[in-house]
């Protein structure tokens, strides 16, 4: 097995570091009004992840000013705080994204009609990474699949104001499952979507990177002759 290499993080800075000039020019605010914000912000805004590296509130608060400020993401990342864009986009008490994927299968005996997904071939449709629901045929809705796993449980109305989850347009709105907004018209109502598109994409990324990893799961290769057991 190849060794890792080790981890390197960069240092991340904040409006600590700038004089009071650079503070009203970059942030529009003096350091001592910054500083403030950071103080009434500070229990919204505190770490509550167990991550080696989490954003101190005042990095959040310098990227956030900066941002408003410039409306730049680019600006407000690498620019003024070394940190990703990544990071930048992140929406906040997101837990993790949802999506489905086809998984092919030679045409089953019985109930032919519901294995047969939108794409054309047998196929059942798994919800995954972290929560895998393997049980439905292919013509099955996303929506469906998510209200027959366990997710739904985890994510009780108790704990909505703590806890989200990002989905496409496949699933419906729910309090802890933000959905991008439907023909969207206002100008804050794009920003959201960009957002959630953002941050969303990236259980697309690994849902691809999966398949990478083992053609199996892919078609590319040929699909597989399995039954819907064995899949």
């Amino acid at each position: 097995m190849r060794p890792y290499p080790q981890m390197v993080f960069r240092e991340q800075f904040a409006y600590l570091n700038f004089t009071d000039d650079q503070c009203i020019r970059r942030l529009r605010f003096t350091k001592e009004v910054v500083t403030e914000i950071c103080q009434l912000l500070q229990p919204q805004l505190q770490p509550q992840s167990t991550a080696r590296t989490p954003l101190p509130v005042a990095v959040k608060v310098t990227v956030a000013l900066n941002f408003y400020a410039s409306g730049s993401f680019q600006a407000a990342a690498e620019d003024i705080s070394n940190i990703s864009q990544f990071a930048v986009h992140c929406f906040p008490m997101v837990q993790g994204a949802i999506d489905c994927m086809h998984i092919a299968m030679c045409a089953p005996h019985l109930n032919l009609g519901i294995f047969m997904n939108r794409k054309g071939f047998h196929s059942l449709d798994v919800q995954r990474i972290m929560q895998v629901n393997a049980r439905s045929p292919g013509s099955s809705y996303d929506s469906f699949i998510l209200r027959q796993s366990s997710v739904p449980l985890i994510f009780q109305p108790a704990m909505a104001s703590q806890m989200l989850l990002l989905g496409d347009k496949g699933y419906p709105l729910m309090t802890w499952f933000m959905t991008p907004v439907r023909n969207p018209c206002r100008c804050a109502q794009q920003a959201y979507n960009e957002s959630h598109s953002a941050t969303w994409n990236i259980i697309v990324h690994t849902i691809g990177v999966l398949k990478q990893h083992f053609r199996c799961l892919d078609r590319s290769g040929g699909a597989p002759q399995c039954t819907a057991e064995r899949v």
